[in-house]
């Protein structure tokens, strides 16, 4: 993690038309490296909103796709997605939609148990029910519940 948060500090400082493109190419290559640091980055970013909000989306939505070093604790590390704040909906609806993707995944690949796959799913399904403001939000959350109906 603190090698990675290093690369991405130096890549970081600049307007150049080469340090542009190497930060574009970071982007492309962080959510698909897969390990647990690269994720832990990415939710570092997002969080700290060290980022810009189209970043944070395009992160986000590769990210559950590429992870390869799925764990109960990675996923429990990750929950913290569930508390984007609401003030950016594309950046917290796609870091919902990846967290429930993690936790799909993690069930599908026994990196958690039936009982903590059903902890999460309760805990979206309260989330479903206290966020209900407009029909937008609960077509929402009816995608979020239905990525997890297979696992």
């Amino acid at each position: 993690y603190e090698t990675l948060k290093k690369l991405f500090e130096e890549i970081d400082i600049g307007t150049s038309y080469i340090q542009e493109t190497s930060r574009n190419i970071f982007f492309e290559i962080l959510p698909r490296v897969g390990t647990a640091a690269s994720v832990l980055l990415t939710k570092h970013l997002v969080m700290e909103r060290i980022i810009r909000p189209t970043t944070a989306v395009q992160l986000l939505i590769s990210l559950p796709f590429f992870i390869s070093e799925l764990s109960a604790d990675l996923v429990k590390e990750c929950e913290e997605f569930l508390h984007v704040p609401n003030d950016k909906p594309d950046v917290k609806h796609s870091a919902v939609l990846s967290y429930a993707t993690i936790i799909y995944k993690a069930s599908v690949e026994g990196a958690i148990t039936a009982e903590q796959f059903e902890k999460y799913v309760k805990t979206f399904f309260d989330l479903f029910l206290s966020e209900l403001k407009n029909v937008f939000e609960m077509k929402f959350w009816k995608d979020v519940l239905w990525i997890l109906r297979e696992a």
